[in-house]
């Protein structure tokens, strides 16, 4: 999963061809770390249709802020620069799965 900075943060969201995955993280959470190793293990899975990253609430937070992150963890979830779904705290390995695949589900229907 590739770190993104809020530079390159709108770039990537809106010009990526694949659907994204945006785990908002924080480098002291315990949660947080749990879910990047689940979400590791997924990327294998879905990498070749997601695009999986992560957002760091430590450094400059105005991405935070930008979309309403509270809890650390979050996750959200982009299809052509949109939020289109999100889950907060520590969702399970199906919970996510879920997600995904209602989001390529929808992905292929268009």
């Amino acid at each position: 999963m590739e770190k993104v900075t809020a530079d390159r943060f709108e770039w990537v969201i809106k010009e990526h061809p694949r659907p994204l995955l945006v785990e908002f993280f924080t480098e002291w959470s315990g949660s947080a770390f749990i879910v990047s190793e689940m979400l590791y293990g997924l990327e294998e899975q879905y990498g070749d249709r997601v695009f999986f990253t992560l957002v760091n609430c430590d450094e400059p937070g105005e991405l935070c802020r930008a979309y309403g992150v509270q809890k650390i963890p979050t996750i959200l979830f982009f299809r052509e620069g949109e939020v289109v779904d999100q889950l907060v705290g520590t969702p399970s390995r199906r919970e996510v799965e879920n997600v995904l695949e209602r989001m390529l589900a929808a992905e292929a229907d268009r």
